[in-house]
């Protein structure tokens, strides 16, 4: 009988300090795709995107070999990021020819964001090279306090187009980097 409560004790023991390791791991990031190919890239696309933000946001990135990588991507439906994108999480969008897009909202949908204050990078080989980019619809976002940069080394970049909706941001604490033309 004493034997059996030994090891009922070590087996308890065990099992808390293997609950108490799984407790102390880092947390995973809630997305973490990357997503490379030879053309039309995409990190997270749906008709309707909605990723759920958290703290534990990690990176999403879309890197293609010739044209059109897009990290979020509005196929027919809007873009909304519900919670903060926080300071740690990065969007990342590389096209070696032209057209990278952080986060994209299709024909008539909207981009609605909370607060940006991780990093939204986009890199463009010649042209086209946006941070956030609707095609008809509004962008909206809460404080800025990352960074977006967009870089196209020949021609036409830009950190937020919408062009037919208005844009609406908050206060503007980060940077909004944009190169065209290197």
């Amino acid at each position: 009988m004493k034997a059996q409560t030994i090891s009922h004790k070590l087996l308890f023991t065990m099992s808390f300090l293997l609950f108490m390791i799984i407790l102390s791991r880092p947390a995973q990031a809630l997305y973490d795709v990357n997503n490379t190919g030879v053309s039309d890239v995409y990190g997270l696309s749906g008709s309707d995107v909605r990723p759920a933000i958290g703290s534990d946001f990690g990176t999403v990135r879309a890197i293609e070999d010739t044209n059109n990588a897009y990290a979020l991507f509005g196929d027919g439906g809007n873009v909304e990021i519900s919670g903060d994108f926080p300071a740690g999480g990065i969007i990342y969008a590389e096209a070696v020819n032209n057209y990278a897009y952080g986060i994209y909202g299709d024909v008539n949908n909207s981009i609605t964001t909370g607060n940006i204050n991780g990093n939204i990078t986009v890199e463009a080989g010649n042209n086209y090279a946006n941070g956030l980019y609707s095609v008809e619809g509004s962008i909206t976002t809460g404080n800025i306090n990352g960074i977006i940069t967009a870089t196209a080394a020949v021609d036409s970049a830009a950190g937020l187009l919408s062009f037919e909706g208005p844009i609406f941001t908050n206060n503007i604490n980060g940077s909004i980097l944009v190169t065209a033309g290197l």
